[in-house]
Order: structure tokens, then C-alpha cells, then sequence
């Protein structure tokens, strides 16, 4: 139903305050305590991860390797106590060669490393205790390189050996002494991308940099608590930016850039969140996922570097609770220095869809700061009735406290909501964990280039730009709505940027995600979908809903396994600049008869509290 009039009114925002220092090691989670069963450690030495995001835990004290889900779910476990293939006497090291679903582990007190599959099937073991080829004294950390090239730390004979991955020596470097390419102890390794090895030179306070050939290339850091200085580094890792992570006994870990300037730190004694006693090894994925294995405390610790980008602008929604979710816009990027501190926190637009205690949807939106992975806001909604529908008011709306929100990003598609309400009795607290929308058909958050268009003619535009002066870019990402359609909208995603051009010359349309909130013709809500194309400053998206005999509308008891898509329509918008499109739309020939098209003269939402585009 159409609505006249536009929204005429006042709010009043609130920011909330969070530090923004030092705010790029942040905790997710931890799993594990002492004892002897599943689950639990024995001072666990050893932490890798393979390409499943499995995590594998040397669980030293138990003569045992674990393995576990990337959240702390117990899967599997082998070992005993002994030197037999398969048993250990005090596994230390552990490293996955993932390509090749490989698992190696550094037997420390049978002088050894031991091969496995990734599901613990023993395949060999090789050395012995002495100092030759393919002997070892007390070896600790271990790592793969992308060629499946094994290095160990060979500690008390302080050096590095490196084998294939049929136990061939190949090769090894390193003496005791302080000098460059000299060791006292070395117990942490870690390969780049590039094949480059890093060494934690645990007796000497230091990092060490090599080529997979042992050539010295760099060193950082010295004794001492102050940041970039050390006490006994033990366990180092190598994120895909080339970002360096060293754990030592000043029972925290530090970030470092790939020339091994300090970039942030966390933890400190003890046994609480983001606290450690004797951390000794670190492992992180692509997504920037942090283990640390905390060894005195008998639990794997999970962190997160990830940093909030612009790009984290989009929508998302928690399985559990169908029905609901939220939209993210990044209003300003946060500002951080070389070293990692916090100079300006961001700001972010947050748009929260949910339903009452009678099941009546209403919405509620703030303006709130993040720093690091976190945002925080406060979130408003209209306290004579958060109900908005085709009969919705703007004239009668008031702002009033809704709740106080607490997002953590795990990543660009992955976040934990948490929130007070000011009314807990009819809205109670639950923590809800997020996904990215675009997981409905298969999109990531970020894609870097679009696919090439297999045509030699131009991309149309539908106008040029000299006339319009307006080309979409990542910034048009947001959520929009028309003031004469109140309680609808659509919220925009752009995927990847368009490069102007034929295709021969390397030109192509950027992608667009759209989502777009609306009533059916009882008034009932629903939402549709798709992923399209756009150039210049037009879009185009065919659009899918839930057609599953019920209609295309969700609400609490939406079931999402019977979520069936079809065509709805198909959406054009023509942008006159990032604050304001006009959209168009051609229903689908099924079902034209219960949707009337009409034009709609989209305003980005951010303007009901005064907010331009980033």
C-alpha cells in the first residue's frame, strides 16, 4: 500500500565509547582444560590447522595428537605413551602439509619425527638421538613448506634440518652462538608463501628470517617485556599478508609486519580471557583465525586479527533465528598507524529486522564506532510501536532506547551479535552468531575482479558519463528506501568493481548483490533476492523470492530447509549519485497480477539521521 509523506523528524545519537588502542588481537574463543579425556590437555605444546580449518593439538603431557573442529569440537584422537610407530614420548611440534592431507609431529623424547595421514593413520617415523644426518636432540617446532619440504627445529643441537617428505636429508644450518644464522635453542618455525623460514631463536630473544636455503635475510627483536622485545620466544606463525605472530614468556603474543616492525600485542600472567601461562606455539589461517596453544593452562586459545575494512558493509543472518537479521554500513573507515594503534575508531550504520514477542516485525537502527573487529552501538526504534508495514507512520514515529549491541567480525562473512535490551522481558537476550546473506547463492564478501564479459561489444551504458557524472563504485554499498513506499527498502552490496571498457580491452560490469524488503498484497512481509550487473550508473538484477506453496513471505516461523527460489522480478535502478537511484522493476509474468509495478525514488537510509554516503 502506498504511503504519502516523508520523514520529517529528529534523532538524537548515541555513540558508545570503545578503545581503539591496540585493538587487532582480539579473543573468539578457547576450548580445552586439564585432564586425560576427549578434549581435555596435559600441557599441550603444538597447534596446526589444515585446509578444513581443523585444528590438531600436540597434547604433549597425554603422549597424544587431537583433533578438533576450528571451534573446539572434539573429532578424533591417537597416540601412547611409548616408541613404537604411533606413540610418543612427549610430542612437541605438529605441522599439516594440507595439499597432501599430511601431519607431522616431532616426538621429542624418542629424538624423532613421526608422519601420519591427517586422520592419525601412522605412515613413518625417522632419527634417532645424535647430530649427524637425520638425528636429533630433543627437536621441538616443525613446519612445511608449499613444496611439502619439512624443517625442524633440532634444539639442543642448535640448528634447523630440513628433509623431504620421505625423510631424505636435505640439508642443515645454524651453530650455537648469537651471530647471524646462529642459534641458542630454537624452538618456534614457520614458512611464508614465499618458502621463506622463520625461526623463534628462543635463547637469544630474537626472530630469525631465512630462505628455504638456509641464507640469513633479516632479525628483530631483543630481551626484554617492552613491544617488539622478547623473553624466550617459543612458537611463531605466518599469515598470508606476510604478518608475523611470536607467543614467548612474557606469557602474551605479539604482531609484527613482514620486516618485523610491531604492530599489536595482547594477553598477560594469569588464566583468564586473552591471559596466558607458558603459551608455546601459534597457528593462523587465511581468515586470520589465531590458535595459540596456552600451554600451563591446559587450553587451546582463539584470537582474531582481522580489522572491520569498508567492505564489511552488507547483510546478514543467524540460521537460528530465521526471520531476523542485521544490515552493517560502513559510514567511515577506522584509522590506524604503522604500529598498529588505534588513531580514529570507524563509524557504522546498523540496521536490526526482527519480530516482537506477538510476532509482529519491527526494525531498529543505530550509529555506533568499531575499532579492530568490534562494533558497538546503541540501537533506537519507534517506543510508540516498533511496528512498521504498509500502514506505517513516520509522522507518528519516536525515537526511543531499543538495546545496546555488541558485533565481533570474525571475518567479512562471519559475526557474533550480542545485545542488552532495555526491555528484557519481552525481548530476551540471546546471543545470535551470523552469516554473511550472500552465502544464499554462493558469494563471498570480497571478490577482487569481476568475470570478464565473452564479448567483443562495449558494455552498454545506459548513460553516459559525461552526461550523468556518476559511476557506481564499492562506496554505493548501503541500504536505501523511498519515502513514498514506507516500510520497505533494499539494502545494495557491490561484490566487485567494474572496469570500463570492451572486454577485448580488459573492460567488464562490476557484480552487485541486492536485497530488497517489502509487503505482499495481504501485507505481509517478505524479501527478495539476486545477484546482478551493473555499469556506468545502472544496475540491473534478476530477483528470486520463496515460492514454496505459502508464499514468498518469512517471519518466525520461516523454515529455511523448505526455502525454495523462483523468479520475482526483475530491478533496475538508474543512480544519479551515492545518496539517490531510481528503481524500476518488471514483475515475473506468474505472479504480475498480485504485484503492481510502479517507480521508486530511492534515498539512502542514512539520511533520516542527517548521514551522507562514505
Amino acid at each position: 500500500m502506498k504511503t504519502s509523506g516523508r520523514v520529517v523528524f529528529g534523532l538524537m545519537l548515541w555513540v558508545a565509547g570503545i578503545s581503539v588502542a591496540s585493538a587487532q588481537l582480539s579473543f573468539v574463543g578457547r576450548f580445552g582444560n586439564i585432564g586425560s579425556a576427549e578434549s581435555l590437555f596435559i600441557m599441550p605444546t603444538g597447534v596446526s590447522l589444515d585446509k578444513h580449518g581443523n585444528v590438531y593439538v600436540a597434547d604433549s603431557g597425554n603422549d597424544r595428537v587431537q583433533r578438533f573442529t576450528a571451534t573446539g569440537g572434539f573429532i578424533m584422537a591417537w597416540g601412547s605413551s611409548g616408541d613404537a610407530g604411533g606413540s610418543f614420548d612427549g610430542p612437541y611440534g605438529i605441522a599439516v602439509d594440507a595439499p597432501r592431507n599430511i601431519l607431522y609431529v616431532t616426538d621429542r623424547g624418542n629424538n624423532r619425527v613421526q608422519k601420519f595421514t591427517t586422520d592419525g593413520a601412522f605412515l613413518n617415523a625417522w632419527g634417532s638421538l645424535g647430530s649427524g644426518e637425520v638425528e636429533f636432540d630433543g627437536p621441538s617446532g616443525i613446519t612445511v613448506d608449499r613444496g611439502g619440504r619439512i624443517y625442524i627445529a633440532d634444539t639442543n643441537n642448535h640448528r634447523i634440518h630440513k628433509m623431504d617428505g620421505a625423510g631424505n636429508f636435505i640439508l642443515d644450518w645454524g651453530s650455537n652462538g648469537s651471530g647471524q644464522g646462529q642459534f641458542e635453542s630454537p624452538m618456534g618455525l614457520a614458512v611464508d608463501r614465499d618458502n621463506n623460514i622463520y625461526v623463534a631463536d628462543t635463547g637469544n630473544d630474537r626472530i630469525q628470517k631465512f630462505t628455504k636455503s638456509g641464507q640469513f635475510l633479516m632479525s628483530f627483536g631483543m630481551t626484554g617485556s617492552g613491544s617488539g622485545r622478547f623473553d624466550e620466544p617459543t612458537g611463531i606463525a605466518v599469515d598470508e599478508g606476510g604478518n608475523i605472530y611470536v607467543v614467548d614468556q612474557n606469557d602474551r603474543i605479539q604482531k609484527f609486519d613482514s620486516e618485523g616492525n610491531f604492530i599489536a600485542k595482547a594477553g598477560g600472567s594469569g588464566s583468564g580471557t586473552l591471559q596466558f601461562d607458558t603459551p608455546t606455539a601459534v597457528a593462523v589461517n587465511e581468515a586470520v583465525d589465531i590458535y595459540v596453544a596456552d600451554s600451563a593452562n591446559n587450553r587451546i586459545q582463539i584470537l582474531t586479527g582481522f580489522v572491520i575494512p569498508p567492505g564489511m558493509s552488507g547483510s546478514f543472518a543467524d540460521p537460528d533465528f530465521l526471520g531476523q537479521g542485521i544490515n552493517i554500513e560502513i559510514l567511515s573507515p577506522q584509522v590506524v598507524d604503522k604500529a598498529g594503534k588505534g588513531i580514529a575508531p570507524g563509524t557504522a550504520l546498523v540496521y536490526w529486522y526482527s519480530f516482537d514477542d506477538r510476532g509482529f516485525p519491527f526494525f531498529s537502527f543505530g550509529v555506533g564506532e568499531f575499532a579492530g573487529n568490534i562494533i558497538t552501538a546503541r540501537m533506537l526504534w519507534d517506543a510508540q510501536g516498533p511496528f512498521f508495514g504498509p500502514d506505517w507512520n513516520p509522522d507518528l514515529f519516536f525515537a526511543g532506547n531499543f538495546a545496546d549491541v555488541i558485533i565481533t567480525a570474525r571475518g567479512c562473512d562471519d559475526v557474533s551479535f550480542r545485545f542488552d535490551p532495555f526491555d528484557n522481558f519481552r525481548f530476551p537476550a540471546h546471543p545470535m552468531e551470523m552469516e554473511r546473506l550472500t552465502s544464499l547463492v554462493g558469494v563471498p564478501c570480497v571478490i577482487t575482479k569481476a568475470d570478464t564479459v565473452a564479448t567483443d561489444e562495449a558494455i552498454p551504458q545506459r548513460k553516459s558519463l559525461e552526461d550523468k557524472g556518476f559511476a557506481i563504485t564499492r562506496g554505493l554499498s548501503g541500504s536505501f528506501f523511498d519515502p513514498d513506499f514506507l516500510g520497505q527498502g533494499i539494502n545494495i552490496e557491490i561484490l566487485s568493481d567494474q572496469v570500463p571498457g570492451t572486454a577485448a580491452k580488459g573492460g567488464s560490469p562490476g557484480l552487485v548483490l541486492l536485497y530488497w524488503y517489502s509487503f505482499g498484497p495481504l501485507g505481509r512481509p517478505f524479501f527478495s533476492f539476486g545477484v546482478g550487473e551493473y555499469s556506468g550508473d545502472t544496475m540491473v538484477v534478476d530477483m528470486l523470492f520463496d515460492m514454496d506453496g505459502l508464499g514468498p513471505f518469512f517471519g518466525p516461523d520461516w523454515d529455511a530447509s523448505l526455502f525454495i527460489p523462483v523468479p520475482f522480478a526483475t530491478v533496475t535502478i538508474v543512480w544519479s549519485g551515492c545518496n539517490a537511484g531510481t528503481m524500476s522493476f518488471v514483475v515475473d509474468n506468474e505472479i504480475d497480477h498480485l504485484f503492481e509495478a510502479h517507480l521508486m525514488a530511492m534515498e539512502r537510509a542514512t539520511s533520516v539521521v542527517g548521514l551522507g554516503c562514505p
